[in-house]
């Protein structure tokens, strides 16, 4: 069988740290976003599709925060932000009889007044962020060529024993991936494998910390509490 091009993405991944397909995402976005400031910022449907998605996530907007990108950000988020001004401008409150009586009974929401609802909702995105979509989009390529790739000719399986393995949300998704026993039982015995290696590194870690052998040196048990935290969580902030 020829090889896709993430083929060697995953296998380079695969000796890294962190989790293979968490690298290989965020990878994904920044070439999004680089492609959307230095090629998209001033087409039109790019433009359209960006104000009904209010911009973009929280941790998109954190990354565009880069050299260079500020007048091409600029000109997008005039765009988002003149169209969140004209909603709340021809947004109304609308009243409804009872409503203040309703207000005073027990167990009101008052976190989601009636009088708002429709202005709250065409405030919210109509649209996903399309950087996520980017590395979304990614992700699940990447977990198709794995699951491919696991077992048989050119396998993965003895590289991904030797990694961190995946986050526990791309373990999850890469399982819907797999279509026959054999890759299903490698890739459960080598998450299996990987994350007793984590237990007994935290084990260590804490027996460490005891006072009682706080004089022996720490070694690669130092930051398995941290692996731990994205082994489960996933996410890149703890990839070194």
């Amino acid at each position: 069988m020829s090889k896709p091009l993430g083929y060697f993405d995953i296998k380079d991944a695969l000796a890294q740290n962190g989790c293979p397909v968490c690298r290989l995402e965020a990878r994904a976005a920044d070439s999004a976003i680089d492609t959307l400031l230095w090629e998209s910022v001033n087409d039109v449907s790019t433009r359209h599709h960006l104000n009904a998605a209010r911009g973009f996530c929280r941790t998109h907007s954190e990354q565009l925060i880069r050299h260079g990108a500020a007048l091409g950000v600029s000109i997008i988020m005039r765009d988002v932000v003149h169209k969140v001004t004209e909603i709340l401008a021809a947004g109304t409150f609308q009243d409804s009889p009872g409503l203040g009586v309703r207000k005073k009974l027990p167990g009101f929401n008052h976190g989601s007044s009636p009088a708002t609802t429709a202005l709250v909702k065409s405030l919210s995105p109509q649209a996903a962020c399309p950087i996520c979509t980017a590395q979304h989009a990614a992700g699940i390529r990447y977990l198709q060529t794995l699951t491919t790739f696991f077992t048989g000719a050119d396998a993965l399986v003895a590289d991904y024993r030797r990694s961190d393995g995946l986050c526990l949300p791309h373990f999850q998704q890469a399982l819907g991936f797999v279509t026959d026993a054999e890759t299903f039982n490698a890739l459960a015995e080598a998450q299996l494998h990987i994350w007793r290696q984590l237990t007994g590194q935290l084990d260590e870690f804490i027996r460490k910390s005891d006072y009682r052998f706080q004089h022996e040196k720490m070694g690669h048990e130092g930051d398995a509490w941290q692996r731990a935290l994205a082994a489960i969580a996933g996410g890149t902030k703890w990839i070194r």
